[in-house]
């Protein structure tokens, strides 16, 4: 009985292309005539068992197959085939022996074999990646790849497949074998696809990433055989990438420099803001103080123009640094809700003794339908409005400087208000040209402009960008020697109270008159009377005025007391000899202030007015002041003065520098507080642990130990209810600052230099804490 080593003697006669299988389906002899059939080398068929055939049935009792039924799987595709299947014993064991003969296409089979290849060979070809087949062995040799495969790793077909092609894998690049090893191989373990990347080095030297998507092909007995997969050409996409990604190292950088230089910028900033406030504390308190004290007329000149020269730097150092801010973007606004009326008020107030020293005159007008009460930050309201109204007062000689106020017909949600201010002034105007430059940081119209007025050029610049913090816009329109008038637009949220409307009895009906030569300032200050009830006119001084007050009597009169042709007091005296007693009540507005007239109860004739008013008149002093000569004084209630609601306090002020520590303690005798005095924070620590104090006054830069570890260390060594309240004092003024001094157990702070009004408003927030304190027995810290 023959073997199987005689397979090959004992088939030889048979014309047929012959392979035998064994029961497992292994190929254990191919002729050659097979093989070239097949299209692959005998040593890479003998000891596999791949899919030879495509069937959909089978006879091993030597029965022919018809043509649709039986297909050999050839390198090319599939050619049709006449089978016959004989089985054979053999002393080694059973197999079949496949005689394997073409069968002849007909000329229509032919064609429509041909136009398959030739659509097979288009589609291959205009893919955009390479199709390839490729043995999952030791080795991979490729068994098919498109030309644009081929093309791609820069090798013939005939050099990539068959026994002596190349190990696709020996196309890559060292570092990704394992890579792509280890990828494969999980995917074909999960029976998954696999998708990886990796590098392949051409026959040129060029090395070109490949994107590939691959499945694993399994033969009859499940076991993966071939890979079969498309390769994409990704290089162009990594080094795009490589590119954004070296921009973005670039860009991280380049960041990390910029905020590097802002830390810079801003600790130098800060340092020079808190040496420059050091001294301007003592120069802005000890002259506050001395205003306060009987001085003569040349004596108060002297001492309010040092005040003022200090209060100048100060803004230039607050313009300085909030520009700083917010070009870190590091502004952060506040809501509260305020008065539109306050705010402008409170704005005109701040720029009215310059427009005073120049004879301008400043004015405000609100429309009615602008809420009383919005919600906001008011303070960098205020901000813009005094820088665009400071520079309306310095770039005008002679007129006025008039602010407005209407609702914006922009849209705004529900619960917010979109205000239009607008501040117009008489003064030099700017050329078009110009105007571009406005709002740039520390520019001005030229450089003559510069050295004529004066300035850091960063008011513009900061209002501006507060402006558009604020969901708003700025912008200005001029005209040369005629004026200017800046714009801008802000989003305020609305209270949801609004203050009732405050009528006053005593005023209703009441008939007035307004003397002024200033046509617009008298007909707005008009119409603000005439809202409370009162019929009220404006008319300019001449001797016809005093016969119509003859003919037709007044309640009250309002006389500007500065005007051009004619002195207030002339025009006071004039109708007090005319009227005698009939005269009506008088009212003088001064634009600097002055001493407030009190009433005369002694029955002796009046020469002077019945009460001053300070220009621009606030709504508050005006009706505080009608009412209080109409007989109702309870309009309005006379200010407590401010010693008055501060309780008897134990003070502890912990400051090293000298003049500091006389500005602070003088301050707080004008409050009639005293205080104990230490030079540095283990001073002040040590002094706590002896005896108590309710209040410590902590100087934050100190000696020794800084006002933050003292306050830490106080914290932690006295018992809840032995605890001070712990005002921070320093002259670094910024929200960080704040906000570190707050963290570190303090309950308030103060920014140099000091002012009275805020330094009493912390001390009865400490005696408000420390009675609650005494009451509960917690200890209460913001």
């Amino acid at each position: 009985m023959p073997t199987r080593a005689d397979l090959a003697d004992l088939l030889a006669p048979i014309d047929d292309a012959v392979v035998v299988l064994d029961r497992a389906g292994r190929v254990v002899h191919a002729c050659e005539r097979f093989c070239r059939l097949l299209g692959f080398p005998s040593a890479q068929v003998i000891g596999d068992d791949p899919p030879l055939f495509t069937r959909s049935g089978t006879s091993r009792r030597g029965v022919s197959l018809d043509d649709d039924a039986m297909q050999l799987l050839t390198a090319r595709g599939p050619m049709p085939v006449d089978v016959r299947i004989t089985p054979l014993a053999l002393r080694d064991g059973r197999v079949d022996v496949y005689a394997v003969r073409p069968v002849p296409m007909n000329p229509r089979t032919r064609h429509a074999e041909r136009l398959s290849a030739g659509h097979l060979r288009s589609l291959l070809g205009h893919l955009p990646g390479g199709v390839y087949r490729c043995t999952y062995r030791k080795v991979w040799h490729t068994v098919f790849v498109s030309p644009r495969c081929a093309e791609l790793l820069g090798i013939p077909v005939d050099h990539l497949v068959g026994e002596d092609g190349v190990d696709f894998r020996e196309l890559m690049v060292d570092e990704d074998i394992s890579l792509v090893r280890a990828a494969v191989g999980r995917a074909v373990e999960r029976n998954q696809p696999y998708e990886i990347e990796y590098r392949i080095q051409r026959s040129d030297g060029a090395i070109r990433w490949i994107h590939d998507r691959g499945v694993g092909v399994a033969d009859r007995r499940g076991r993966t055989r071939w890979l079969d997969g498309v390769m994409f050409d990704i290089t162009a996409r990594k080094k795009a990438e490589s590119t954004l990604a070296q921009y973005a190292a670039d860009l991280d950088v380049s960041r990390q420099h910029a905020e590097d230089a802002a830390r810079t910028k801003s600790e130098f900033l800060a340092t020079m803001s808190h040496e420059i406030r050091t001294p301007l504390n003592a120069i802005i308190g000890m002259t506050g103080l001395l205003l306060e004290r009987p001085l003569d007329a040349r004596e108060q000149d002297y001492v309010e123009t040092i005040r003022l020269s200090g209060e100048a730097l100060l803004a230039i150092i607050n313009d300085i640094l909030d520009f700083s801010k917010i070009d870190a973007g590091r502004i952060e606004l506040e809501s509260m809700p305020f008065d539109v009326r306050v705010c402008i008020e409170e704005a005109l107030d701040l720029l009215a003794p310059r427009a005073a020293e120049k004879r301008l005159e400043l004015l405000y007008h609100i429309d009615e339908d602008v809420p009383t009460r919005v919600e906001g930050d008011v303070t960098r309201l205020r901000q813009i409005l005094v820088n665009l109204i400071s520079n309306g007062v310095k770039f005008t000689e002679r007129g006025e400087v008039d602010i407005t106020v209407r609702v914006d017909d922009g849209r705004a949600p529900e619960d917010r208000v979109r205000l239009r201010f607008t501040v117009r002034d008489t003064g030099i105007g700017i050329p078009a040209d110009e105007r571009e430059h406005l709002f740039q940081a520390f520019r001005q119209v030229d450089a003559s402009t510069t050295r004529r007025f004066g300035g850091t050029g960063l008011g513009l610049a900061i209002s501006r960008r507060l402006t558009e913090l604020m969901r708003g816009e700025m912008w200005v329109d001029s005209t040369v020697d005629v004026g200017s008038t800046f714009g801008f637009t802000v989003e305020l949220g609305r209270s949801p109270v609004q203050p009732p409307e405050r009528r006053s009895d005593s005023l209703v009906a009441r008939r007035a008159l307004l003397v002024t030569e200033h046509a617009l300032a008298g007909e707005r200050l008009a119409a603000r009377l005439r809202s409370w009830g009162m019929f009220a006119i404006a008319a300019r001084w001449s001797p016809v005025l005093l016969e119509h007050l003859e003919g037709e009597p007044h309640d009250v009169l309002l006389v500007d007391g500065v005007m051009s042709d004619v002195d207030g007091d002339d025009i006071i005296a004039a109708i007090r000899r005319r009227l005698g007693p009939r005269a009506p009540l008088i009212v003088r507005m001064d634009p600097l202030r002055r001493r407030q007239t009190e009433p005369d109860d002694s029955g002796e004739e009046k020469i002077g007015p019945d009460a001053e008013l300070t220009r621009p008149v606030r709504d508050d002093a005006l009706r505080r002041t009608l009412g209080r000569l109409f007989g109702a004084e309870s309009v309005l209630p006379t200010p407590i003065p401010i010693s008055a609601t501060i309780p008897a306090l134990r003070l502890l002020v912990a400051e090293d520098n000298l003049v500091n520590q006389k500005v602070v303690i003088r301050q707080l005798e004008t409050l009639g507080l005293e205080a104990d005095v230490v030079a540095d924070g283990r001073e002040a620590v040590d002094a706590l642990s002896h005896a108590h104090y309710d209040v410590v006054l902590m100087d934050v830069q100190m000696p020794e130990m800084d006002g933050l570890e003292a306050t830490r260390r106080l914290r932690k060594m006295l018992p809840p209810d032995e605890q001070p309240y712990i005002i921070a004092l320093t002259a670094n003024a910024t929200r960080d600052d704040e906000v570190t001094c707050i963290a570190a157990g303090m309950d308030a702070y103060l920014a140099k230099p000091l002012r009275r009004t805020k330094l009493a408003d912390a001390l009865r927030a400490g005696a408000r804490n420390m009675s609650r304190r005494r009451t509960d027995g917690s200890l209460i810290t913001r």
